[in-house]
């Protein structure tokens, strides 16, 4: 029996990529009060590292309170940033790394971070992201205007068109920056307990093709497009 070399080329490129984009990373607050210093990625893929979330130094740990009450990561409204660049320098931001375990590669597909505040106001939380520890770091999205309601708006950032987040084994660090608020004004991350994650990242992830298999994946290739110029 024959078997084409298109036939051959499609299985092993399969077994090389995944498709379809899932959940690597997740954060649901739960019923946390908003005072926690870290909080542990509640869904982690098997092929990611374990991710925690962490506050910068501007941001102190403050119970909720108003009508949310729970499933929140806030920051009280004492330590207000002018910027991005203030926030970023002065520690306005909550963090976390992405990585593969190694041997592995990933693809990233989207972020998507729910978001309140107390008030009406020109407060604006933006996503940016580094490989090299934030000596230069990409702007994914701005969240402006921030939902009022206290119940979390949800926030989703495209991250496909990146060519340094598609098939990277490096470590990549998110910084979600909070600046431009109103004077004694609770804001942060989450929304009422139990509506859904708080904070999601979402691609693919796959063993790194050995080099023997992208040896094998250019040779035939090219036995294909000569194949093709001989008909």
């Amino acid at each position: 029996m024959k078997i084409s070399t298109s036939l051959i080329l499609v299985s092993l490129v399969c077994t090389v990529a995944s498709s379809g984009a899932a959940t690597l990373l997740a954060w649901d607050f739960g019923t946390s009060n908003g005072n926690d210093i870290t909080r542990s990625a509640t869904t982690v893929d098997a092929l990611m590292s374990a991710a925690t979330l962490s506050r910068g130094s501007d941001i102190t740990p403050t119970n909720v309170t108003f009508n949310m009450g729970t499933g929140a990561f806030a920051t009280d409204a004492g330590n207000n940033r002018a910027d991005l660049a203030s926030a970023m320098a002065n520690g306005a931001f909550t963090t976390f790394n992405a990585s593969p375990v190694a041997g592995n590669r990933m693809s990233l597909d989207s972020i998507s971070v729910v978001t309140f505040t107390q008030n009406p106001s020109a407060i604006k939380f933006e996503v940016v992201f580094s490989q090299n520890n934030f000596a230069t770091f990409t702007s994914a999205g701005i969240v402006s205007p921030v939902t009022a309601n206290w119940t979390g708006g949800q926030n989703t950032f495209p991250l496909t068109g990146f060519a340094a987040l598609q098939n990277t084994t490096l470590p990549t660090s998110f910084r979600i920056a909070m600046y431009g608020g109103g004077s004694f004004e609770q804001r942060g991350l989450g929304q009422t307990a139990g509506a859904n994650n708080d904070i999601t990242l979402l691609g693919t992830v796959s063993p790194v093709p050995e080099a023997g298999t992208v040896t094998l994946l250019a040779g035939l290739m090219a036995m294909g497009l000569l194949r093709r110029k001989r008909r």
